[in-house]
């Protein structure tokens, strides 16, 4: 079963979100839907209560990152509180500890929240997103191609921008952070990453290693 709700405190642009049971392919559609028409409202600063997120999957992720960019773009943050020690687990093997805000409880995600919205927040070590970046989950494709992992420096150079991938094996979310032959880490499914941000499965290989 999946719960959410949220409640706001002291200031019309700040709200607690409370999120009860699993963040997957059946629930994250939901999420996404709630905390779009709290962004719609108003509210840029959003703290997400974790403590009750029991499994999130690669789309969860993604419902995620959606949000994550959507907030972001308004001027505001989004801070995940009180992540169990598999989510937060999770979060660091891909990465997002690096992008995503987290605290590890309410009264700190609820100050974070007020030193971002006065400013002092933005200094803080957790760079902000570049406008442009972009970090999404793929859908299950033997092709998954990511082409806005390339971003163009100085007009003639480009730097590679990781992102994350669902293996077409295992359905594992895997962080990809440069260019070349890789293997899931969860299944040891093989792939190739170009220079261009495209992930293409070798799925000849996959299909015989099975047989």
């Amino acid at each position: 079963m999946f719960f959410i709700s949220h409640e706001e405190t002291g200031n019309s642009s700040t709200a607690i979100v409370e999120i009860d049971g699993a963040l997957n392919s059946e629930t994250s559609s939901d999420f996404e839907h709630y905390t779009s028409r709290l962004a719609e409202s108003g509210i840029i600063y959003l703290l997400i209560n974790s403590e009750k997120i029991n499994f999130i999957s690669s789309e969860g992720i993604g419902a995620v990152l959606l949000l994550h960019r959507k907030i972001l773009a308004s001027g505001g943050v989004v801070v995940f509180f009180g992540l169990s020690r598999e989510v937060s687990l999770l979060f660091h093997l891909l990465g997002f500890d690096r992008v995503i805000r987290t605290t590890p409880d309410r009264e700190a995600a609820v100050s974070l929240a007020a030193d971002f919205a006065s400013g002092s927040g933005r200094d803080s070590s957790l760079p902000d997103e570049p406008a442009g970046k972009k970090s999404a989950v793929s859908d299950t494709t033997k092709n998954l191609t990511r082409k806005d992992a390339v971003k163009s420096q100085n007009d003639n150079q480009a730097a590679f921008i990781p992102f994350v991938i669902e293996c077409v094996k295992c359905s594992s979310p895997v962080r990809v952070s440069m260019k070349g032959e890789h293997y899931c880490p969860y299944c040891s499914a093989p792939f190739t990453v170009s220079g261009e941000g495209n992930a293409i499965f070798r799925i000849n290989e996959i299909e015989s290693g099975e047989s």
